[in-house]
């Protein structure tokens, strides 16, 4: 039996990333500015649309 009472820090294994950030990545890149050109020119668009058809009234 040992004569120390100091506790062995356990082995753990490394943790290994399992997913990517997507901004980290070119097409991950392209791909969130397609979304935010797309959600902008979604409300652009539909802002005009609700401007000309209050204005034809």
């Amino acid at each position: 039996m040992p004569t120390s009472k100091k506790r062995v820090p356990k082995e753990r294994e490394a943790s290994v990333r399992a997913v990517k950030n997507p901004l980290k990545t070119k097409l991950g890149k392209i791909m969130v500015l397609i979304l935010i050109l797309g959600f902008m020119l979604g409300g652009v668009i539909g802002l005009i649309y609700t401007l000309v058809d209050a204005m034809s009234s």
